[in-house]
């Protein structure tokens, strides 16, 4: 029995909760999901669908004068003019010159340095929409995404999955979370489409990096990127190779890279539109170099 769009959908919101938990606070997910993947057993297709979301998972979260007189009959010669001159309350704006603080992103929420997007250094978004949707095209290269509705979490957390078009099979969903300034951030993505099982979110990897997991794409290709956080450019490339339409099949592959001083980054995969080469689907995994 072959499970809808919609319901891949609804486990899918487990799995992206989990990546985005682990991006932030991975020990916790660590406890909850375990340190190790469950082990990949090939049965029947509700064990297959398990395995999809339970993987999947892996993949898968804070700144807040006064005045004087008086009546003597001598002040008015002498001190009202030092009190008139010494205007230095009022000249000395600084108070008022230093609300750069509230302007500036150079005061940011603990939280930002485990986004994705924005870039710490680049625009801020007011609502889970805005903010989903220039990832999906700037950071994703999706040509024209359609957006699903805000599920939401918790009060400042929720999901909102992207497809390339309206009606499509294919989608990511994308966690975001509303931090201290009240903008939103995006935490992670992922696709049922590609379920990454190593390196897990928040792992420490070096070169070459070896990706390990399982996908479904046309002609089996999905695209892999490896960037500097903060970026989208790319310090290695190329593609891993797992099932087709039929369904998920394995991939591994070794990737060499150079991060430089760089010490975090992200590992993009996608599948890529045979149409138009825009994204239709994206699992990214947050690490660190070392």
């Amino acid at each position: 029995m072959t499970s809808s769009p919609n319901n891949r959908g609804k486990n899918g919101r487990q799995s992206i909760i989990a990546l985005g938990w682990a991006t932030v606070c991975p020990g916790s997910v660590a406890r909850h999901w375990g340190h190790s993947p469950l082990p990949l057993q090939h049965g029947s297709e509700h064990t297959d669908d398990m395995r999809r979301h339970v993987l999947s998972s892996t993949i898968v979260v804070g700144l807040l004068a006064g005045a004087c007189g008086d009546n003597s009959p001598t002040i008015p010669t002498g001190p009202t003019s030092s009190v008139a001159t010494s205007t230095t309350v009022a000249t000395s704006t600084t108070v008022a010159t230093t609300t750069t603080v509230a302007t500036t992103t150079t005061s940011l929420p603990a939280e930002a340095e485990q986004a994705v997007w924005p870039f710490v250094a680049g625009d801020r978004y007011a609502t889970p929409e805005d903010a989903v949707r220039t990832f999906a095209v700037e950071y994703l290269d999706y040509t024209d995404p359609a957006l699903g509705e805000f599920a939401a979490g918790d009060n400042r957390s929720g999901e909102i999955e992207v497809r390339a078009g309206p009606g499509l099979a294919a989608f990511t969903t994308v966690l975001v979370r509303q931090f201290a300034d009240d903008t939103w951030w995006i935490l992670g993505a992922s696709t049922p489409d590609i379920v990454s099982i190593s390196p897990a979110p928040g792992a420490t990897v070096g070169s070459p990096v070896t990706l390990e997991g399982e996908s479904r794409a046309f002609e089996a290709n999905v695209n892999v990127d490896i960037r500097v956080a903060g970026s989208t450019a790319s310090i290695a490339s190329g593609f891993v190779m797992g099932g087709g339409f039929d369904g998920l099949a394995p991939y591994s592959k070794a990737f060499d890279f150079a991060a430089g001083d760089a010490d975090r980054g992200v590992i993009v995969l996608r599948v890529l539109s045979p149409k138009d080469g825009g994204a239709e689907s994206a699992t990214i995994i947050p690490v660190q170099f070392g």
